[in-house]
């Protein structure tokens, strides 16, 4: 999704985490797998910002970071 950043990486249901490659980033969902959708969070774009929850611990657990590349979130 080029216009917006979103992706969708590759899931492991069983152990309910996202799969990663050796380099520790995130793979893309082929059709038919299981994935999960994940949109970049950046600061000087108002419609891509995650303020967070009330709760840090729960803020901090939402928020991926180098997910497809060093330094992305």
């Amino acid at each position: 999704m080029k216009l917006t950043g979103t992706r969708i990486a590759k899931f492991d249901v069983n152990k309910d985490e996202l799969l990663r490659d050796k380099n520790n980033f995130c793979v893309d969902c082929a059709p038919g797998e299981p994935g999960e959708l994940l949109f970049p969070i950046k600061a000087s774009v108002p419609t891509s910002r995650f303020i967070g929850y009330n709760d840090a611990a729960a803020t901090k657990k939402k928020i991926l970071n180098d997910a497809f590349a060093k330094g992305d979130r």
